[in-house]
């Protein structure tokens, strides 16, 4: 009985949010960052936000990265003005996220660019405004007996 009360009690602390992935909840001193670790939704968020900011920053040029690093410190700055406001946090934490995605956007389609531009830059090209060459006409042979190719 002692046993199961232990294993329950365990897997009770196990299942709350102890740590958000952007920071330790046990120095969580904002009122912005108490909202997010007493809150399981919010804790999520900062989860994901984590997660895909990361990869984010690896992935962009270095002068994108420099602004999405600024740009995530003025959200920090943004999200924690919310205070205790979990409504706030939660549209705070929907805008980055959707920022990351246009950012991630951007980034692809930079690359792509770069990718094509670097392809092969001796390989020939196609001007798609070029006349087109029709088929070739039939051969005319001189007619039989004929060696002069004279067709009279």
């Amino acid at each position: 009985m002692f046993r199961t009360i232990i294993i329950v009690l365990t897997a009770g602390i196990a299942a709350s949010p102890a740590a958000a992935a952007s920071f330790d909840c046990k120095r969580a001193k904002l009122p912005a960052e108490i909202a997010i670790c007493s809150d399981p939704t919010l804790s999520a968020e900062d989860d994901e936000l984590a997660h895909e900011y990361s990869p984010l920053i690896r992935s962009a040029p270095p002068d994108a990265a420099k602004t999405i690093k600024d740009e995530q410190k003025a959200w920090l700055g943004d999200r924690n003005a919310c205070g205790s406001d979990m409504q706030c946090i939660m549209g705070s934490y929907r805008e980055r996220l959707q920022r990351f995605g246009e950012w991630r956007s951007e980034i692809a389609s930079a690359s792509r660019a770069t990718d094509a531009q670097s392809a092969d830059p001796t390989a020939p090209t196609i001007d798609p405004n070029a006349p087109t060459i029709g088929p070739a006409a039939p051969d005319q042979t001189a007619p039989e007996g004929d060696t002069t190719g004279d067709p009279d």
